[in-house]
């Protein structure tokens, strides 16, 4: 199985599997009156 997913080329998708299973995986932060702000 796994070799017929590399003779199609078949990639991981982060937005399917998430959509698929009701989790992202991901961390959301939400803050007040910082002055230092951006991507951490």
């Amino acid at each position: 199985m796994l070799d017929a997913g590399g003779e199609l080329g078949y990639r991981l998708n982060t937005a399917a599997r998430a959509l698929a299973s009701g989790r992202t995986r991901s961390i959301g932060v939400v803050t007040l009156g910082t002055a230092l702000y951006g991507p951490a």
